[in-house]
This record gives structure tokens, sequence and C-alpha cells, in this order.
């Protein structure tokens, strides 16, 4: 499942199982807000509609990742 969420400026597509949650390693850090990963979830075909129709994308998850390779290429 993925979560997308259409903010003003970006689409923010993140797999539903990482919202929430926050990576570190080193001096890096990633932190997957529910605030602005948190939205509606959608069925493939939907998902790379809306991929394609965004200028701008945050993408987070191997699942989102995946789909928007296939849904491009």
């Amino acid at each position: 499942m993925i979560s997308i969420k259409i903010h003003e400026n970006v689409v923010a597509c993140c797999d539903v199982e990482l919202v929430g949650k926050n990576f570190e390693e080193d001096k890096l850090f990633l932190d997957i807000s529910k605030r602005f990963y948190e939205g509606e979830v959608f069925d493939e075909e939907k998902i790379i509609e809306v991929l394609r129709g965004a200028s701008n994308l945050s993408l987070v998850g191997d699942k989102i990742i995946v789909l928007a390779l296939r849904g491009y290429c």
C-alpha cells in the first residue's frame, strides 16, 4: 500500500508502513512525518497517473520507487 498526499508544490508518496518513522545514519536523518506523507491510498493505476501529472515528487520506500520506475520506463 502506498500513501499519497498532494501539497501545493510537491506530491509526497510513501510506502504506508514507513509513515511516521525516522531513520538516522551518521549525520543523515530522514523524518517520514505523518503530517507530510500520510494521505490517501490509491490503486497502482491511479498512483501512476498522479506521478505522471506531477512536476515535483518526494518518494520514500521500495514499493513506490519500483512503481514510479515502472510507470515512467
